[in-house]
């Protein structure tokens, strides 16, 4: 086993391991974190549909499931983002920035997207929102003095999902075009990066939950 697949099959369990460790924890949830819960159960089932499918020889067609797991993490985060946010008006305007991305979504799938293919226009959108909200929460959280950050929910879940989209942005840019024409080394680099930062992102999912027991 190489380092890339190790890396892979680390990635995967995470996945997976961060939503089982979250079901022991979920009668201490908010209602926020469980809709975060249920997404990650939701995207870690694919995962493994994902990985099962990389690893066995049957082909199972899973590329047009990126597209519903952007739209379903775009919505997912900006609701709880918006949740975490005490201005009235930048709570309304994250909801009302939901319905612009479905609206906007529904539009790229029928002139500019095809779901034979991945999702290389609305994923990176969203993954560049996404990260920009989630670093306002980080930072907004830091100016709090009474705040441990390391033991604070909104901290370390805005955190890992600045990390997780981070990590996926270039790789949402180019995908496409590393199916047709980059290079191995290259492909093999950029989804060992993915890899690694989705792996600390379900680390701090799973900080993040075990705040709430506290909470």
């Amino acid at each position: 086993m190489n380092w890339t697949m190790v890396v892979a099959v680390t990635s995967g369990l995470s996945s997976i391991l961060v939503v089982i460790f979250a079901a022991f924890l979920y009668k201490h949830f908010s209602a926020e974190i469980k809709v975060l819960f249920y997404m990650l159960a939701f995207t870690g089932l694919i995962d493994a549909i994902s990985f099962l499918n990389w690893l066995s020889d049957i082909s199972i067609e899973t590329v047009w499931i990126s597209h519903i797991i952007t739209l379903l993490h775009y919505c997912t985060f900006m609701w709880i983002f918006s949740v975490w946010s005490e201005n009235l008006n930048v709570k309304k305007a994250k909801r009302w920035s939901i319905l612009a991305f479905v609206l906007f979504w529904a539009l790229a799938k029928l002139t500019l997207e095809d779901f034979s293919k991945y999702d290389d226009i609305t994923s990176p959108i969203a993954s560049v929102i996404l990260m920009l909200v989630a670093a306002s929460i980080i930072y907004s959280r830091s100016l709090i003095s009474e705040v441990n950050l390391f033991q604070d929910t909104r901290f370390l879940i805005s955190t890992g999902a600045m990390i997780y989209f981070a990590g996926n942005l270039v790789l949402s840019i180019m995908v496409n075009k590393m199916i047709d024409t980059i290079s191995i080394e290259m492909t093999t680099m950029l989804w060992t990066l993915s890899w690694t930062l989705t792996f600390i992102a379900n680390l701090l999912y799973a900080k993040g939950f075990l705040c709430q027991r506290a909470a």
